[in-house]
């Protein structure tokens, strides 16, 4: 998976951003993010944290966080939600191995022609707020394997 070396808003303001308060199991969730910029699941995230903050005020902290676009939820169609910060100077989606796993940023997205296009196909709405979009395939190590 790679990694960004871009500059990311310190975890208190991004609370203080969103008019969130300022909990220790949020600030956790954002740091523990921000030091291991990849998707992750609840449950790594609660392994992480496993002396700072129990299990289900994980979870309704990423549900909070994510309601307020601070963090962004991603299927990678394995039966659980990944959860990574939105940064809104890298946009970008996730090429995945149906292999063995290993999960890609793909930092293309021509949203705006995608949008354009949805919108002419639909007959009951007229704006699209936000979008998905996760590929999945073999890299080239299962590929050749």
């Amino acid at each position: 998976m790679s990694k960004h070396t871009h500059k990311r808003e310190a975890p208190e303001l991004l609370l203080q951003n969103a008019g969130l308060k300022k909990t220790k199991a949020r600030l956790a969730i954002l740091t523990y993010l921000q030091e291991h910029p990849t998707p992750h699941s609840p449950e790594d995230i609660s392994r992480a944290l496993v002396n700072n903050t129990d299990t289900s005020t994980i979870y309704r902290s990423l549900e909070t966080l994510e309601s307020c676009r601070i963090l962004t939820r991603i299927d990678f169609k394995k039966g659980r939600a990944y959860y990574e910060i939105v940064d809104p100077d890298h946009h970008h989606h996730h090429i995945t191995c149906t292999d063995c796993g290993m999960i890609e940023d793909v930092p293309v997205c021509d949203v705006e022609m995608l949008i354009k296009k949805a919108l002419s196909k639909t007959k009951t709405f007229d704006s699209i707020h936000t979008h998905t979009l996760e590929f999945f395939g073999h890299c080239s190590r299962c590929k050749n394997n």
